[in-house]
Order: C-alpha cells, then structure tokens, then sequence
C-alpha cells in the first residue's frame, strides 16, 4: 500500500521491517506512526538543543569574566552528562539466565520495556537528578543533548547490520529518555536549595517517581507504534515494584552526592559552583 508521503517514507527509514507483509496496510500504518513519531522526536530535541545552545553562546562572555570556576564547571558538567547517557547501562537480571539471554540476545525484537524480564538502571535519571541540583537548565540541555544525539548516531549506526530497525530503537528510547530526564530536572531544579543545602531527599524521590512514570507513558505510545492492544499493560507497570525500588535507588545516589556536597562545601564556602562539581 502506497501514499503517507514524507512522514511515511521517514518511518519506512526507521523502520523498515516489521512483523506484517511487505506494502500491507498493517505495514503502511506502522510506518507511518513511526514517522510521526520519529519527527517529533528529531523536531523537539533539535529545536530544544538550538535555543540553549543560542542561550549558552549569548552567556559566554559573562561566563569567561566570571574567572577559573566556570571553566571547572563546564568540564564537570560535561563529564556528567557523558557518564550519564553515553556509558554502558548496568541490568538486573530478574529470572533464570536462559530467559535473560533470550531477551537481551534478540536484537531484532522491538525495545518492548512492558515485556522484558530485566530492568535496567538508569543512569540518565540520576545525572539529572544531580543536574538539577547544580547546573542551568540551557547547560544541561547543551550537554545532555550532545551526549544523547552521539549515543543516538552512534548506536544506529552500530547496531544496523543486526537491527534493520537500529535507527528506530536508538532514537525513540533516546529521546524518551530525555524527557525522563527533562521531567527530573524540571522538579529538582527549584527544589535544589532543599536538599544540596538542608539534605533532604524527599524532592529527589518525588523526582524519580515522576519519571518513572513518564518512562511508562513513553512506552504507551511506542505500543501504540506497533500496535500493540495488550490490557491492563500500562498498570501493571505502575505496580511493578522493580521500577520503584530502581528509582528510589537513583534519588538515593542523587541524595547520597548531595550530602557530600554538604560535606564539601565547608571547605569552600565561597564558591559553591566548584563545592558542586566535585560533589
């Protein structure tokens, strides 16, 4: 089945198997919400990594006569958003090893969280949680976005000659991980006084649990890519206390940083940016 045009041929690009017949209208209807899909994903975060990075160049000189410091924290900042998005993801293995190397041995199947026997950590969610804290919201998008759109490049590319749907499964999770992050950092970031001044943890929690639910969301909308009409599969998500012990664990870390940057920060009273980035 022909037609759907440019958005249709964008998801034929990021999606060119799948489990129907070839020019079916099953196929055709596929391609096309993953088109649609894959467009918003590449629009916003273009459009998001443009204006802090225009926000971030029209700063630079008031950055650079602010001295040493902000140089430190562009470097730290930097390293954060690398160990977050680009290093390997630590998985926990939930059931028998044979089940586990089904599902992480298939690169073929589609990134179905809903579905899988493991749960992974997520790193990303702890550096904004910790981004938060201490960066602006332009220089962590600035950092967060190029982290993401090298890991986006580099594992579409990696993973094609196994994955004819490598593009898809690298962009869409990526950036689903970015508003997990996005939704984070948009919580702590006015909370921060709250817990990297008095300690508190409840900020860092509420954080986590919130995007872990916009994780959930995200996963709604790429069953409705393929197709997927399973019930109930959303809530039992929600109810999945694997997902709620990982998120406690990253508001834990968060916290856990937090607290040395309490410790740390005895020592330079005067210059929280650097107390910061060496927490």
């Amino acid at each position: 089945m022909a037609g759907g045009g440019p958005i249709r041929d964008l998801g034929a690009w990021l999606m060119p198997a799948t489990a129907h017949g070839p020019r079916s209208a099953a196929e055709h209807r596929i391609q096309l919400r993953a088109g649609l899909v894959g467009m918003t994903c590449i629009v916003t975060g273009l459009l998001a990594l443009a204006l802090a990075g225009w926000w971030v160049a029209g700063h630079v000189d008031q950055a650079v006569a602010s001295g040493p410091p902000v140089a430190f924290l562009l470097i730290s900042a930097a390293l954060l958003a690398a160990m977050s998005v680009l290093l390997p993801r630590p998985v926990f293995r939930t059931r028998g090893a044979t089940v586990t190397r089904t599902v992480l041995g298939n690169p073929l199947a589609p990134d179905r969280p809903w579905r899988v026997t493991t749960i992974t950590f997520n790193m990303v969610l702890v550096g904004a949680l910790v981004a938060g804290l201490y960066y602006g919201a332009a220089l962590s998008i600035v950092f967060f976005g190029a982290a993401f759109i090298v890991r986006i490049v580099v594992l579409g590319h990696v993973m094609l000659a196994r994955d004819p749907n490598a593009r898809y499964h690298a962009l869409v999770p990526g950036w689903a991980s970015a508003a997990c992050a996005a939704a984070a950092f948009a919580i702590v970031a006015p909370l921060s006084a709250n817990v990297s001044i008095e300690g508190s943890i409840v900020p860092l929690v509420l954080a986590a649990m919130v995007s872990t639910y916009v994780g959930l969301a995200m996963s709604a909308v790429d069953r409705w890519v393929l197709d997927d009409r399973g019930s109930w599969l959303f809530l039992r998500d929600a109810l999945d206390l694997r997902r709620i012990v990982v998120a406690l664990g990253s508001a834990f870390i968060a916290w856990t940083i937090a607290i040395v940057h309490i410790a740390v920060g005895r020592a330079f009273p005067d210059n929280p940016e650097v107390t910061g980035a060496l927490a």
